[in-house]
């Protein structure tokens, strides 16, 4: 299994983490995610299981 972390959650974020969640992208788990805001992310990407990171920690 690969484990992938994503920086950013625009357009091409969305669409990888909807890839990977959706088992299209083969064996690979989504394991975070880096932000500009945490707060405004962490609802959408809780329902990714993954964790959510911003330049705070």
């Amino acid at each position: 299994m690969l484990n992938v972390g994503l920086i950013g959650y625009g357009a091409v974020g969305k669409d990888v983490a909807k890839y990977i969640k959706e088992e299209k992208a083969g064996d690979v788990q989504l394991k975070a995610v880096l932000v500009r805001k945490k707060e405004k992310y962490n609802q959408l990407l809780k329902d990714l299981d993954c964790a959510v990171y911003d330049n705070k920690g």
